[in-house]
C-alpha cells in the first residue's frame, strides 16, 4: 500500500510540475544577486519622469523566435533617488512554451508608448541564461541581467528632413 501511495504521489508531483510554464522573478533589483540599473539617454532615471509612462517587458528568445513574456512591469516611481533606475518587482512570470528546470535564454527591452517597435524612447539589453523554477521550484531571480541606457530614436519625418537635406547639398555641388 505504501509504494502505491508513493508512486501516486511522485505521478501528482510530476503532473503539477510538467503541466505548468517555467517561470522567473521578473525584477532588475534583487538585493546584490541581481542590480540592473536602466538609464534614460541624458542619465537619468526612466521613473523619475512625469506621469512614468516607461514599460519593461522580458523577451523569450528561442532560436530564431520571440515570444513575449506576460505581464509587463514599469519603473520605481518613489521613493527619489536610485530606486527609479529598477523595475517594479513583477514577482514570478511565466515564460510560454516551458517548464520548470528548462535553460532559457531572455532579454529585457524597455520601453515609452505601446509597443518596443513604435517608442521613441528604447533600449535592450544583451541576452542572458536563467534555469527556470515553477512548479515546486521558487523562480530564480534575473541573475546575468546587466543594466543599459535607453536610446532617443528619430522619428521618421526627421529622417525624411536630413535626406532631402542631404539631396539639395548633392544638386547644389552640381551646378
Amino acid at each position: 500500500m505504501k509504494k502505491i501511495l508513493a508512486t501516486l504521489a511522485a505521478l501528482m508531483i510530476t503532473a503539477v510540475t510538467y503541466g505548468q510554464n517555467g517561470q522567473v522573478n521578473f525584477s532588475t533589483k534583487v538585493g546584490t544577486e541581481v542590480d540592473a540599473q536602466i538609464k534614460m539617454p541624458d542619465g537619468s532615471a526612466p521613473g523619475a519622469v512625469a506621469g512614468n509612462p516607461f514599460t519593461a517587458q522580458l523577451l523569450y528568445i528561442n532560436g530564431t523566435s520571440t515570444t513575449p513574456v506576460i505581464p509587463t512591469v514599469g519603473f520605481r516611481a518613489t521613493p527619489v533617488g536610485v530606486a527609479q533606475f529598477y523595475t517594479l518587482n513583477g514577482g514570478a512570470v511565466d515564460v510560454p512554451g516551458t517548464t520548470s528546470g528548462q535553460l532559457v535564454t531572455l532579454r529585457l527591452v524597455a520601453f515609452n508608448g505601446g509597443s518596443f517597435a513604435t517608442s521613441t524612447v528604447r533600449g535592450q539589453s544583451t541576452d542572458f541564461t536563467v534555469t527556470l523554477g515553477g512548479g515546486l521550484v521558487t523562480p530564480p531571480n534575473l541573475a546575468g541581467l546587466t543594466g543599459f541606457t535607453l536610446v532617443n530614436v528619430p522619428e521618421p519625418s526627421t529622417i525624411a528632413l536630413g535626406v532631402l537635406g542631404l539631396g539639395a547639398l548633392l544638386i547644389r555641388r552640381r551646378k
